[in-house]
């Protein structure tokens, strides 16, 4: 598997960057997520913690996929960013 960043930008807002990569893999299913934030983090000198990858795309039969990613400044960032906040659900009236 070979990843070669295309595309960053820099957003200092959210204190993070926002790019783009291409992952060769020749002859090899996609892969996963766990995979692609290991090499990205690599190639960009972040910690694997504060990466987030947003997307994924490949064509099909196709080797190649595009990568949509964040990678944020500090866990704090990331943790404010790109946890979810989950809703409680209530009980309906009268069931148990």
């Amino acid at each position: 598997m070979e990843l070669e960043l295309q595309h960053h930008q820099e957003n200092k807002i959210c204190g993070r960057t926002e790019g783009t990569a291409n992952v060769t893999h020749t002859g090899a299913k996609t892969p996963s997520i766990a995979d692609i934030k290991k090499h990205l983090a690599e190639k960009t000198g972040n910690n694997e913690a504060t990466l987030a990858i947003k997307k994924v795309h490949t064509h099909f039969g196709s080797n190649q996929s595009k990568v949509t990613y964040y990678a944020y400044k500090n866990e704090n960032d990331y943790k404010l960013y790109e946890t979810r906040k989950e809703k409680k659900k209530e009980a309906a009236p009268g069931a148990k």
